[in-house]
């Protein structure tokens, strides 16, 4: 497979130069240098210029469609969806920019959302703006920060012990199959950093050995993955309650993950969570299980 950059032999030793803008100009010339599939490396949303574009017939645009990621982006829309079908998801509740009724809203669920608390983005991406709360006075005082950058916040439960994640690859027959499982750790403050500061090299490890709780992780997530008709790869970011083990609960799904590959001189530790798996002691050859 022949890759289309901007120039035909890229430098190793710089970040640019290595793709295409994603605006109408760079897809018109991907298609005049002879391209035949798109991977769009960005959430398509309606108005995103892949969208608008009218692509030959022959092209393959790889990427989720914009109305499942417009679903999919609404935390909360999609918390109600899992939760309707049966999947285990953290408790939650949203928050409106009303300071008094949000007060309200915590003193009433202080007993059936007990702190520490998450606060995140209802349309964040990963660990981005998640922020942990660890008591009702602690909310009060984040509460008009919180909404001075937010009209609208899902709250939901902490979930303290073990996170993992699971990638999905589409099969071509309507289904997943699931990577192995990328165990996470040395989260800062109840979060994962963000990993333009810290590469996921550093806190994450393929799962070598998996109980039951593991095994049924996977299995479920490649139903969460057909339940809002994905199509593309997706990564879907679990944990447990307990500390001791037992099930696991999503928390995010994420429709159009970061898929980097370390490399180039200077990213060697720069392989995504989707992509470190094949380098991390298993045969790059053996199938997924």
């Amino acid at each position: 497979m022949s890759i289309i950059a901007p120039p035909p032999h890229p430098d190793p030793a710089t970040d640019t130069g290595w793709l295409l803008l994603d605006t109408q100009p760079g897809i018109l010339a991907a298609l005049a240098a002879g391209a035949d599939t798109i991977w769009a490396n960005t959430p398509l949303f309606s108005d995103h210029p892949l969208i608008g574009t009218s692509l030959p017939p022959y092209i393959k645009l790889i990427a989720n469609p914009p109305k499942v990621i417009e679903v999919v982006d609404d935390k909360t829309f999609t918390d109600k969806l899992l939760q309707h079908h049966g999947f285990p998801t953290p408790k939650s509740c949203l928050l409106e920019a009303d300071l008094r009724r949000s007060i309200e809203r915590l003193s009433q669920l202080v007993y059936d959302l007990p702190y520490p608390i998450i606060v995140k983005p209802l349309d964040g991406r990963g660990s981005e703006g998640a922020q942990l709360i660890n008591g009702f006075v602690g909310m009060l005082d984040n509460l008009d920060e919180i909404f001075r950058i937010y009209s609208v916040v899902p709250v939901e439960e902490f979930l303290e012990s073990e996170e993992s994640t699971v990638t999905l690859m589409p099969d071509g027959q309507g289904k997943f199959m699931a990577l192995p499982v990328v165990q996470q750790f040395e989260q800062g403050s109840g979060v994962m950093p963000w990993n333009g500061h810290v590469p996921v090299t550093k806190n994450s490890r393929v799962l070598s050995a998996m109980d039951s709780w593991h095994r049924a992780a996977k299995t479920e997530r490649q139903k969460d993955a057909e339940l809002p008709r994905l199509t593309s790869v997706t990564r879907i970011d679990i944990r447990r309650k307990d500390k001791n083990g037992g099930k696991f609960f999503l928390f995010d799904i994420n429709p159009k993950p970061n898929l980097t590959r370390a490399g180039r001189p200077g990213r060697d530790d720069q392989d995504s969570l989707c992509a470190i798996w094949p380098l991390r002691g298993l045969d790059r050859s053996t199938r997924p299980s």
